[in-house]
């Protein structure tokens, strides 16, 4: 994939900003956010990595400073709020990008969420045409 579906090294560095010391959890297996996770949680990914395990996202019940995702919330309205929820549950800080709109290379994106859209207000840390940035940060002391 090519930006804007594929993270950019600008994109990267917004996760990076906005990560707190301590582990992080990528939802998903995106191949330019490895590098900054401690551990990724896919249930199907394209290709092997080390740091890759094989689950479905809301069956997480680990605690994690930090969960990211990319592209995450644009599958449904309610995935999207049921991962919100189980990261409330288990993170101090939920970092996602968000695409805004459908582009014809998307296949299986079919929702796309504004600030309005949630429950809990996420602050919006990036926004272009095409994505947002969203992070939510819950403040939960845990080990």
């Amino acid at each position: 994939m090519t930006p804007p579906l594929s993270p950019s090294i600008e994109d990267v560095d917004i996760y990076k900003k906005n990560l707190l010391d301590g582990s992080t959890l990528l939802l998903g297996s995106t191949k330019e956010l490895l590098g900054i996770c401690d551990q990724a949680l896919d249930i199907d990914p394209v290709y092997p990595n080390e740091k890759i395990i094989i689950g479905d996202w809301l069956d997480n019940k680990d605690f994690y400073t930090n969960i990211i995702g990319d592209g995450i919330l644009n599958f449904s309205d309610s995935l999207c709020h049921e991962l919100l929820d189980m990261a409330e549950k288990n993170c101090n800080n939920f970092i996602v990008r968000a695409f805004n709109y459908k582009m014809p290379i998307m296949r299986i994106a079919q929702y796309f969420p504004t600030e309005e859209s949630f429950k809990s207000a996420p602050q919006v840390i990036y926004q272009n045409k095409e994505y947002s940035f969203f992070k939510w940060t819950f403040g939960q002391i845990r080990p």
